[in-house]
């Protein structure tokens, strides 16, 4: 699994991102650009709502309590 994480980060982030700022995308603690968001699909061959919103629920609904 880590060869792959590391393979993807090379490709998406082109080493222009820390290892450490991967790690808060990923963990949902950053919120990447919208030409991050777009690479991020294009490697994965899905869409961007499927990587971003694969569930109906979001932080900001589970603040709200919905």
């Amino acid at each position: 699994m880590r060869k792959v994480q590391e393979l993807s980060s090379k490709i998406l982030y082109n080493g222009l991102c820390s290892d450490a700022m991967a790690s808060m995308i990923e963990n949902g603690k950053r919120n990447p650009s919208d030409k991050l968001k777009i690479k991020m699909a294009n490697l994965y061959k899905t869409t961007i709502g499927v990587i971003f919103l694969a569930l109906e629920t979001t932080k900001c609904s589970i603040k709200k309590g919905e």
